[in-house]
């Protein structure tokens, strides 16, 4: 039997974090004597990019002939989109449930890189650590810092529908949405807890190779 799915794909309104008062005290400095300093403040932008349309946009895909077992390829990264910006850190959320909330949201699989790894806690995919997985919501943390006009792998390539779903999904849509944010990367340590409520483990590269809570 034929069937569709109607796949909506919410780019979320991109949060930009600053961390003004971590910024400055980067600067600050201890002498006996006064001194005048020049500061710069570069700007902070992120923007998503992939299937569907950039920031803050709502975007529907007909996906015909979806069958159980059927795979939707949705490709999805973000880019420190300003020139001469701030290195940032950058987390994105994911939510996925169906139109019709009765039914299973843990029936649709996401799954990111050319090895099509699930996204489920504790693994890290394509350079993301994902920090929290259920059957309807994941959250992720790209392990890099992310230079100005430099882009992340891909968070998301595909989603699975698994092979069990019965005539009740016949017709059903899936709601997916996407909220992406960033920290500058001076002061991370300090800003992730109180923004992001985590603690990161930073190596001498930059690397975010742990996270607490």
């Amino acid at each position: 039997m034929k069937k569709k799915f109607l796949l909506m794909c919410v780019a979320g309104v991109l949060v930009m974090t600053a961390v003004i008062g971590g910024t400055l005290a980067g600067f600050n400095t201890s002498a006996q004597k006064q001194a005048v300093s020049d500061i710069t403040v570069k700007s902070l932008g992120i923007t998503m990019v992939g299937t569907g349309q950039n920031e803050a946009t709502v975007e529907e895909i007909s996906l015909d002939s979806i069958v159980p077992g059927g795979t939707a390829i949705v490709e999805k990264n973000i880019m420190n989109n300003v020139e001469g910006g701030y290195d940032v850190y950058t987390r994105v959320t994911i939510d996925k449930k169906w139109k019709d909330e009765s039914l299973d949201p843990s029936l649709i699989k996401l799954y990111a890189g050319e090895e099509k790894k699930e996204l489920v806690k504790g693994t890290q995919v394509n350079g993301w650590q994902v920090e929290y997985a259920d059957e309807e919501q994941v959250i992720m943390y790209y392990s890099l810092p992310l230079k100005a006009g430099e882009s992340t792998a891909d968070f998301i390539s595909a989603l699975d529908f698994h092979y069990t779903m019965d005539n009740t999904y016949t017709g059903a849509e899936v709601d997916l949405s996407f909220k992406a944010d960033a920290i500058q990367v001076i002061a991370a340590e300090d800003a992730m807890p109180s923004e992001w409520g985590i603690y990161p483990v930073i190596d001498a590269e930059g690397k975010i190779t742990g996270i607490e809570e």
